[in-house]
């Protein structure tokens, strides 16, 4: 945290990914109607922490932009630990070299903070690949897990001198970038936003979800027996009301609560969309029929 009285700059080391990073900037750009210039500066190319020249020309570096922004750097990201040090991640005293390069630049830097963006295994409820040199060095760890479609959640596993904070839950919003690709068509990102704070239990959950999915299905049936229409727009305000009038649900959450419910039913085929409208999926014929 920056102690000045403005706010501090970040300073970007897009190891991998640096176009698409760039389309993200000017989408969030665009979706909150704030310039980022003199607040963010991205590097487009790894830093090697482990390299004594590199590592420090990256302080000057940073210093330079420091004097460009006319303020503080307080957050250095490095996307992504792999791409940023040449030893091996399963090896305790090379990652000690890499940390303590991350050391210095926070030292350098007046405090800044440095959050390393790194992979998870296989299983990724071991957290981070590789030593475990590298988590205990952190003061705090994240877990980001993709919960749905468009929807992520943000896992403290870490809080060294602390509580852990809650749970972080997110949608992404699609955001036009105002500029055409080469085939001319419109060219977007995506934008997160906070949705709500809290944890979820997760057997909890998918019992609840079992439920709206069911009431979506019998809904579809009576309306469809009725000869009534069954487009997703009326099927989601009549859940939306169901849920907010009957359960007192919040009107956000009730969304949420839709969207899930919908998307649950969809992947296990008990619906199915044609046009705008929701379907009951057709039964599979047994052949020994």
């Amino acid at each position: 945290v920056s102690q000045s009285r403005y706010p501090g700059g970040v300073l970007y080391i897009a190891a991998e990914g640096s176009h698409g990073l760039l389309q993200r900037v000017v989408a969030w750009e665009n979706r909150h109607q704030v310039s980022l210039d003199n607040k963010l500066a991205v590097v487009r190319m790894p830093i090697l922490a482990d390299n004594v020249v590199m590592a420090e020309a990256f302080v000057q570096a940073a210093q330079k932009a420091e004097e460009d922004m006319g303020r503080p750097i307080v957050l250095v990201v490095v996307d992504t630990l792999a791409r940023s040090f040449q030893g091996d991640e399963n090896s305790a005293k090379d990652i000690g070299v890499f940390i303590n390069s991350c050391d210095r630049w926070r030292s350098r830097l007046n405090g800044a903070t440095v959050l390393v963006v790194a992979h998870t295994g296989k299983d990724a409820t071991r957290g981070i690949r590789g030593s475990s040199a590298i988590k205990a060095a952190c003061d705090f760890s994240y877990l980001v897990k993709k919960t749905e479609k468009l929807h992520s959640v943000l896992k403290c596993d870490k809080a060294k001198d602390g509580d852990e904070p809650e749970d972080m839950h997110f949608a992404f919003e699609r955001v036009e970038l105002g500029i055409k690709d080469r085939k001319d068509r419109d060219m977007a990102s995506l934008v997160p936003k906070l949705e709500y704070v809290g944890s979820d239990d997760e057997e909890e959950a998918d019992t609840a979800v079992g439920m709206d999915v069911t009431r979506v299905i019998g809904r579809i049936r009576a309306l469809s027996h009725q000869g009534k229409p069954t487009d997703v727009d009326s099927m989601r305000k009549e859940f939306i009301d169901m849920k907010v009038n009957e359960f007192k649900v919040e009107r956000e959450s009730a969304g949420r609560q839709w969207r899930r419910a919908l998307e649950k039913a969809l992947e296990d085929g008990k619906i199915v969309k044609s046009g705008r409208n929701l379907v009951m999926a057709e039964k599979k014929s047994d052949p020994w029929d």
